[in-house]
């Protein structure tokens, strides 16, 4: 995910989004305990956001949110539904960050 990380960094940087708050959710497919997957979620959404500041997106306009397996992308069991509901969305908030 780096490459794509990488650029999503360098896009949050450009003057068009200065002053945008940025939203991830972490996701996690539904093996484990709802405990584990919450704060495994939470990891997650920590992850990017940790990555993202790492180059230099400024911590302010980045929030996380946790949803554990409650949201799956697709539906179903097995490795290849697991591994697509094991993710981070990025969401635009619906308020300005304050400058």
């Amino acid at each position: 995910s780096e490459p794509v990380l990488n650029t999503l960094g360098e896009a949050l940087r450009r003057d068009e989004y200065k002053g945008r708050t940025f939203v991830f959710a972490g996701h996690t497919d539904a093996k484990g305990g709802a405990d584990y997957n919450q704060s495994l979620s939470e990891r997650r959404a920590e992850a990017v956001k940790r990555y993202l500041m790492d180059l230099g997106v400024p911590a302010s306009r980045l929030r996380t949110l946790s949803l554990g397996e409650a949201r799956p992308a697709v539906p179903g069991v097995g490795d290849a539904a697991w591994g697509r509901n094991r993710r981070a969305e990025l969401s635009l908030a619906t308020q300005q960050a304050s400058r």
